[in-house]
């Protein structure tokens, strides 16, 4: 009988019945052997007379199974006890020790038969070799006994090749080992070992780190196309494309150019589309640019009311501020620009120098109107007085801004600022005269 386990000896299954006796029909003793090749189970065991009961005439029989399904059924008994005996007439009987057989690197499917050789009972056994190399049709004997003072035996395939038999020794209580250099088929002289030898550092070491054949651990080995890494977003799985624009080629207008025929890849249920990158870095970052914004507004009005202790000169400077837009929009359609994050950047940064040339406009102003000069008169004669230093300041910016045009990320601030910073400023020397003479109701006189 045997059973089964298909999960690493945790349950096991109802007894299957390898052999089935009756009708004065006994098996036992049976020993099992995986066939690498085949990944057929294979049983040898002993059935009909004892071992100490059989004579040459009505010797033990010896048999084999096969299970082609991982032990969930079995073939009917060969008998194999004539494949055995062949050479041997007088011998009595023979098991195959210790449960289990094994299966060399090259195939060859093996046991060991412990023989009871002559009449007397209790005596040690010899122990040979039975190997198949035709995955346990045929049978064959080795040529002579690892030892005739024997009793059950395992063997193992060693490193090179040779095959080691490990003998308990039924008189003496130390065990009895024999080599085979020719796969079984002959054997050495056996020897004593009273006790373990003792293991050196590099032998250890050499044992740990030893390889061990794939077809010694496993059924198969076959070539299959797996991700050797699973990237995750969140905690979940994701797959990434990535791509450089070509040189000069900015970043976002890249990404506008294929956008959407991405976007438009229909996607299984359950996947969703998101960019990444200098996006979601320019959208993270926008928002916290404007976050504060309103708070910037309220006090740039303050300190400009508080300036110029008065609430209409500051709404004529911001009057003016939208301007700004005239020169930005204009430089980005003409130079093919996109108004990305950086651009934003630089327009945002054009406020606070249009607010200086309105604050020193509007104090020129003043300043003439102080002096007694006719309202009118002094609006020009301080438009006219502040357009070179003003133009001049905002020239060696703009210049300042050429080299950085050509560049991939800052270019569209550098196109964001010299066409604001241009355009501001002249529609700015020239807006602002008007709007104070709409607040400050100035009107043009005979004079």
């Amino acid at each position: 009988m045997s059973r089964r386990s298909t999960d690493n000896g945790k349950n096991w299954s109802e007894p299957v019945v390898v052999a089935q006796g009756g009708n004065g029909k006994t098996y036992g003793d049976p020993a099992v052997v995986l066939d690498k090749k085949t990944g057929n189970l294979i049983c040898m065991f002993v059935g009909d007379q004892g071992l100490w009961n059989a004579t040459p005439y009505n010797r033990q029989g010896i048999y084999v199974s096969k299970s082609t399904d991982n032990g969930v059924s079995w073939s009917e008994p060969v008998a194999i006890t004539d494949q055995v005996y062949a050479n041997h007439s007088s011998w009595y009987a023979g098991f195959a020790g210790s449960g289990h057989g094994l299966c060399l690197k090259d195939g060859r499917l093996m046991f060991v038969l412990a023989i009871r050789a002559t009449s007397a009972t209790g005596v040690p056994l010899h122990n040979y070799a039975i190997y198949s190399d035709d995955g346990g049709d045929n049978w064959t004997l080795s040529t002579n006994a690892a030892t005739t003072a024997g009793d059950e035996a395992k063997v193992v395939e060693l490193e090179d090749g040779d095959i080691l038999m490990s003998i308990r020794n039924p008189s003496k209580g130390n065990r009895i080992f024999c080599k085979s250099t020719d796969r079984g088929q002959t054997w050495g002289k056996a020897y004593f070992e009273t006790e373990l030898k003792a293991l050196s550092k590099e032998e250890l070491v050499e044992g740990i780190m030893g390889s061990t054949p794939l077809k010694q651990i496993s059924k198969g080995v076959d070539v299959r196309w797996e991700d050797p890494v699973v990237p995750r977003y969140n905690g979940q799985r994701s797959q990434r494309v990535q791509c450089s624009p070509a040189p000069g080629l900015e970043t976002e207008q890249a990404r506008l150019a294929v956008a959407s025929q991405i976007e438009n890849i229909p996607l299984p249920e359950g996947y969703t589309l998101c960019w990444q990158g200098e996006k979601i870095a320019s959208t993270d970052s926008m928002k916290y640019l404007f976050k504060n914004f309103p708070l910037a507004i309220i006090l740039m009005i303050a300190i400009l009311i508080m300036l110029f202790k008065d609430y209409r000169k500051p709404i004529i400077i911001f009057c003016c501020i939208p301007l700004v837009f005239v020169g930005v929009v204009a430089v980005m359609l003409l130079t093919g620009k996109t108004f990305n994050f950086v651009a934003i950047v630089g327009t945002l940064g054009l406020i606070g120098m249009l607010i200086k040339n309105g604050i020193v406009l509007m104090d020129e102003i003043t300043l003439q109107i102080n002096r007694g000069v006719e309202p009118t008169a002094a609006l020009i004669d301080s438009s006219q007085s502040r357009l070179r230093p003003v133009m001049m300041a905002s020239l060696t910016t703009i210049l300042g801004m050429i080299p950085l045009l050509t560049d991939a990320m800052f270019g569209s601030l550098a196109a964001a600022i010299m066409g604001g910073l241009l355009f501001g400023t002249l529609i700015t020397l020239l807006f602002i005269p008007v709007l104070y003479a709409l607040f400050f109701h100035i009107k043009q006189t005979d004079k």
